[in-house]
């Protein structure tokens, strides 16, 4: 018996979709966007280690950057949204309302590794001492990764340091997360980004005397599902250095649970629950 999942259909690059299979498209892409483990709540505020409160505020706002930028990629990567699209113009409004949602979440995953140098930098005493909010903002300008690798060649005989350091180079150095920063450098300095599905042909080819073309305005387009699939294994790897930075920290170890779950914040020494810190 054909249902009206069956009966409807959709044309999508040399694909043909029925509802049910764009739904189970959907579903699929989601679930391998898994959201960061659970952290321990204890009042962070109140604990005796500055730099873990600050550092566990980070991860904090880290966690809501996740779940913006999942939002936004999992929009971008529907194949079709109800509204507030009209079908007047055929099937580039929802070209361009996935294209919209794609460079949101090109940002935002662009922008969380600050949070991650950031939970870094006051976790492991990286900074200067901060009695005041001008400290702080002081602080905020030096988690810098150019900042923490020429401190890392001072310490490289530091095991646990090395640890750290290399885990979050892996992620630096990751491919789709070098392609995703330079995606987000052309909407910085240029406002949009070439998208394949979006270009509109001319018809007509001009070429110049010197070889200048239309074609030369138009280079290094970039294809919204191909996106899609860069992105997906940026908040992957993301997800990755997160449950990594989260383990590390070792925020159980410091944190003194009673037998109904609430944490109470115990003065003990750094070494008894922090692998390693730069400055006493």
């Amino acid at each position: 018996m054909q249902t009206m999942d069956n009966l409807l259909t959709i044309q999508y690059k040399e694909k043909v979709f029925t509802l049910k299979e764009l739904m189970e498209d959907n579903n699929q892409f989601s679930k391998v966007l898994k959201f960061p483990k659970k952290r321990p709540h204890g009042s962070m505020s109140l604990v005796y280690d500055k730099g873990y409160a600050i550092a566990d505020h980070k991860l904090d706002h880290l966690e809501k950057l996740i779940s913006s930028g999942r939002f936004a990629l999992t929009q971008a990567h529907r194949k079709l949204h109800k509204s507030p699209i009209e079908w007047s113009s055929g099937y580039v409004g929802q070209l361009w309302l996935r294209a919209n949602y794609l460079n949101n979440a090109i940002v935002w995953y662009n922008s969380m590794i600050d949070y991650i140098l950031q939970a870094v930098w006051f976790a492991f005493d990286f900074y200067s001492p901060i009695t005041n909010a001008e400290d702080y903002e002081k602080e905020l300008k030096k988690y810098l990764w150019q900042t923490i690798s020429e401190i890392y060649k001072k310490h490289t005989s530091n095991e646990n340091f090395t640890i750290l350091y290399q885990r979050l180079l892996s992620y630096k150095s990751n491919t789709s997360v070098k392609t995703v920063n330079n995606w987000a450098n052309t909407l910085k300095h240029k406002g949009t980004i070439n998208y394949q599905e979006l270009h509109v042909d001319r018809g007509i080819e001009i070429i110049f005397k010197d070889k200048f073309t239309y074609s030369t305005l138009d280079k290094d387009r970039v294809d919204l599902d191909y996106a899609c699939e860069v992105l997906k294994d940026v908040h992957i790897e993301l997800v990755g250095i997160t449950n990594f930075l989260i383990d590390f920290m070792d925020v159980e170890g410091f944190l003194n649970k009673d037998e109904n779950g609430v944490y109470h914040p115990m003065s003990q020494p750094k070494s008894a629950y922090k692998k390693f810190w730069i400055n006493d």
